[in-house]
């Protein structure tokens, strides 16, 4: 007996000293990004199994990100090795030492109780298996998920963040696969030059395959959990008032139980996310939620908080639906690299609600620190008094040419533009630091007419509009390199967020989205009694703007297309005398 505890102590005293030197490599100061994301996640795993969920969040948000945070060690070596006057030409304008890993659970509670209180952040990390390290796909390549929620600003001072994790109901099924044999059809489809008929049939199906994934996402993948993605309340007197009602509605409940224990302020405040998107679920599903925020998932309690679920499904379709239909603030969501092509903003939780996507908590926070003067009830207030758009620069998109001329003509005659022809790159790179917005129509993001360069040396002055293929798509060389693209770019470098797509969509989806969305923001000048009349949009809630303005498209996979990145923003309103005048 006492080999064998000798022994075990043996085996605990080597795995301890081997998660210390993973520890070690994680602090390193050059980290590989695919192997340091794989550490982050190993020692998130090993914290959850040890029931020490403070330091698996450490693990879980210092995962995201890497690949900025040692652009920022190569920013500082740089500053030390060289004159400030040439790295200031290639640094972004963030304050970089913002960006740097947290080291402990003190420090993110301290960052994201300075944020505003209208946030919602939303972290979905990829959890790890040892089987995905040296190969991208396989049966084993849905290992699950954890969801982890922070909330921001003064209830962050009440309720700390806290995750749940969860898996695919059919683990031998590779989920995420799945939606890559969709993407491998599309390109077939379009290698083949859409003559091939067989392949033209299984292209048809990808618009279903989209719709059949998301339904699978929520239902199969997410599950009970897609109540944890609620924004909060934009009603304030509303929200306290819901809150109340549920905590009350617990502890009746613990009474009647004959429950001594407390409940935590996260326990309660799980129980009242399942409240607010209780008539999106079953009655198993809510009941699941609630037998882990009050009974640590013991089941056998299930039959007892029938009642209880009563009661919050009560709640939530009282007093005409007001808190069913209560419109919401914007949740941000921290999306792991894997999971960068599923449209999470189609899911029916988001139905309404203004999202937008960042890499990690250290640009968010170091965002917020930047454009925080401007920022107004969680909104980022962009003056828009200049415009400047890029239209078909390539020379072959003549019906976008066509449309979106008529348009600005007819809407937006006070915007700049430069249409048909290819920009010169210098004078190009200029236009962010020179206008307000930026939009461009044509293929891809644009950047084939920049060099990357030039545009990190160039402070960005502009939200920016992207209505190409794939224009907001991060991107990896293959294999296990990290994901890349200019879009944190110009988010580091002062652009207070992005519209792009992250898939291939048809022409005349672009050209309808586009005018949509900036018909939803843009304000109009138009002449009305020999007088120059100024009209804005009803919300100018650019967010708000994209969710509404993509469901023009005809196609799902062109409305799963369009998503925004960086923190939310609203449209300022100017004066007429602000506007460039038109004839």
């Amino acid at each position: 007996m006492a080999l064998a505890e000798t022994a075990q102590m043996d085996l605990n005293s080597a795995d301890t000293g081997f998660i210390d030197e993973l520890r070690l490599l994680t602090e390193e100061v050059i980290q590989p990004e695919p192997q340091c994301n794989n550490i982050s996640k190993y020692l998130a795993k090993v914290s959850h199994e040890k029931q020490d969920p403070k330091q698996a969040i450490v693990y879980l948000t210092n995962s995201h990100g890497l690949q900025l945070k040692n652009d920022i060690k190569h920013w500082t070596d740089m500053k030390e090795n060289y004159s400030v006057k040439e790295i200031d030409k290639t640094a972004p304008v963030l304050d970089t030492s913002l960006m740097g890993s947290f080291n402990n659970f003190k420090e993110i509670t301290d960052k994201i109780k300075n944020l505003p209180e209208e946030w919602t952040i939303i972290q979905i990390t990829k959890r790890y298996i040892p089987f995905t390290v040296l190969k991208r796909s396989g049966k084993h390549a849905d290992c699950g998920i954890f969801i982890t929620r922070f909330t921001c600003g003064n209830l962050a001072k009440k309720i700390d963040p806290y995750y749940v994790t969860t898996a695919s109901e059919n683990p031998e099924e590779n989920f995420l696969g799945i939606l890559h044999d969709l993407f491998k059809i599309r390109e077939d489809y379009f290698r083949s030059g859409a003559v091939c008929r067989k392949v033209k049939e299984e292209y048809m199906k990808t618009e279903e395959g989209l719709m059949k994934f998301v339904s699978a996402l929520e239902t199969g993948w997410l599950k009970e959990w897609r109540c944890l993605l609620s924004g909060r309340l934009k009603d304030k007197m509303l929200e306290e008032e819901t809150r109340s009602k549920v905590n009350k509605a617990v502890q009746n409940y613990m009474k009647q139980a004959r429950k001594k224990t407390k409940c935590s302020e996260e326990s309660l405040d799980m129980v009242y996310q399942v409240t607010l998107s209780a008539h999106l679920m079953k009655n198993k599903e809510i009941l699941k939620v609630l037998s882990l925020a009050l009974h640590n998932d013991q089941l056998e309690n299930i039959n007892s908080m029938v009642p209880l679920m009563e009661d919050l499904k009560l709640i939530n379709l009282e007093n005409s639906c007001t808190v069913k239909n209560a419109k919401k603030n914007p949740v941000i969501l921290i999306i792991d690299d894997a999971f960068e092509l599923i449209p999470w903003e189609m899911l029916s939780t988001f139905s309404g609600q203004p999202v937008t996507r960042i890499s990690s908590l250290h640009l968010l926070y170091a965002m917020f620190k930047y454009h925080e003067n401007h920022i107004v009830d969680g909104y980022r207030m962009v003056k828009i008094n200049s415009s400047y758009c890029l239209i078909n620069p390539g020379k072959d998109l003549n019906d976008c040419e066509e449309a979106m001329t008529k348009f600005l003509k007819a809407h937006v005659p006070w915007v700049a533009s430069d249409i048909g022809k290819a920009p010169d790159p210098k004078i190009l790179v200029s236009k962010f630091q020179d206008y307000s917005v930026y939009f461009y129509c044509g293929h891809g993001s644009g950047m084939q007419y920049l060099t990357s360069n030039d545009l990190k040396k160039t402070p960005v002055k502009s939200l920016i509009l992207l209505f190409g293929c794939s224009s907001n798509l991060p991107k990896n060389a293959g294999g296990r390199t990290p994901h890349h693209n200019n879009t944190y770019t110009y988010l580091t470098n002062g652009c207070p967020c992005l519209v792009g797509c992250i898939y291939g969509i048809t022409s005349s989806d672009a050209d309808i989205a586009s005018q949509k969305i900036l018909f939803s923001i843009l304000p109009t000048v138009k002449k009305e009694d020999s007088k120059m009349v100024l009209q804005y949009p009803k919300e100018r809630n650019v967010l708000k703007g994209v969710a509404t303005g993509k469901m023009a498209c005809k196609k799902y996979w062109s409305q799963s297309s369009f998503v925004v990145r960086g923190i939310p923003c609203k449209i300022e309103e100017c004066k007429i005398s602000d506007f460039p005048q038109s004839e």
